[in-house]
């Protein structure tokens, strides 16, 4: 078996029995995008489940993916919805805290309470997605 690379999801230090790190590229498939790529700020998954690490991204590619999460906000929010409550069951089982229950205790909303926009801008991977994208455009020569 091929030795993993590190993984940058925190939620992955605490994988149910079965589950594979965020870091075993394309293990749902191709197409199937990993739901944890959102709460990370260094991979980029593509469809065939090859990892891009997002500083070594083109700037094309860098707008591509903005643009692909963006248009499907709605989906992604759904899905990171469904897993965290799947995340949660699993935690009760095991008879610790899930993942709600601690936002609840620090009076943070609600996942499903979050707006989709605003919980994809807030995620780790649409920060640096955006922040390396306005970096380098700072970077490059302007018209004058």
């Amino acid at each position: 078996m091929d030795e993993l690379e590190p993984s940058p999801v925190p939620a992955d230090r605490d994988l149910l029995p079965g589950d594979r790190p965020f870091t075993a590229w394309g293990q749902f498939g191709p197409g199937k995008l990993d739901m944890r790529v959102f709460d990370q700020d260094v991979w980029w998954v593509d469809v065939l489940g090859r990892p891009h690490r997002l500083v070594a991204m083109s700037d094309e590619y860098l707008t591509n993916v903005i643009t692909f999460l963006t248009e499907g906000e709605q989906r992604f929010h759904q899905g990171t919805v469904l897993r965290g409550l799947l995340e949660d069951i699993g935690a009760l089982l095991e008879g610790r805290p899930g993942g709600q229950q601690v936002l609840e205790a620090t009076g943070a909303p609600a996942l499903s309470e979050v707006e989709p926009r605003a919980w994809l801008e807030g995620s780790p991977l649409m920060r640096v997605l955006r922040r390396e994208l306005a970096a380098r455009r700072d970077r490059a020569p302007h018209d004058e």
